[in-house]
């Protein structure tokens, strides 16, 4: 068989099964407040890139990271080492940039919002950032809340 006559049969194949119609379930007929049904509105983790644009939403599930142990409004603290500060971010990512400070062990947090799950390609591994605000001294921030070996805070 020649070369070509392969290419164009690989060609056919793929164009075949990508063209083929899928079926998909309708959606039930519900409509919101009919019989003292409402809809219920919960937070959704974000997934975002490097760069903090956000990509997805998405359930822990889909994101890479380790599972979190804390929620918005706990208070928390910070379990790292004093060699290997937790740095407060100004936003959801892993860059040097967007350091703004570094928090000693034992810092105590407020989580405010989130998670947020970003990617690291410095790492190569995701993340899930938490928005704190510092007690007492109330400054902001997006903090990780672990990586693959350890969690960097936790509840007291």
């Amino acid at each position: 068989m020649s070369k070509h006559f392969i290419a164009v049969l690989l060609l056919v194949i793929l164009v075949s099964a990508c063209s083929r119609p899928v079926a998909v379930p309708a959606a039930p007929s519900v409509t919101p407040f009919a019989n003292n049904i409402f809809p219920t509105v919960t937070p959704t983790p974000l997934i975002v890139t490097s760069t903090a644009a956000p990509v997805a939403a998405a359930t822990e599930s889909a994101c890479p990271a380790p599972a979190t142990r804390v929620t918005i409004g706990q208070e928390v603290m910070v379990l790292v080492e004093d060699w290997d500060k937790l740095k407060l971010r100004s936003e959801p990512a892993v860059s040097a940039e967007n350091v703004t400070m570094e928090l000693e062990q034992f810092s105590q947090l407020k989580i405010l919002d989130g998670p947020v799950c970003a990617y690291s390609a410095e790492t190569g591994y995701s993340y899930w950032f938490w928005k704190v605000m510092i007690l007492p001294s109330a400054e902001t921030g997006w903090v990780a809340e672990g990586d693959y070996s350890h969690y960097f805070i936790q509840t007291y």
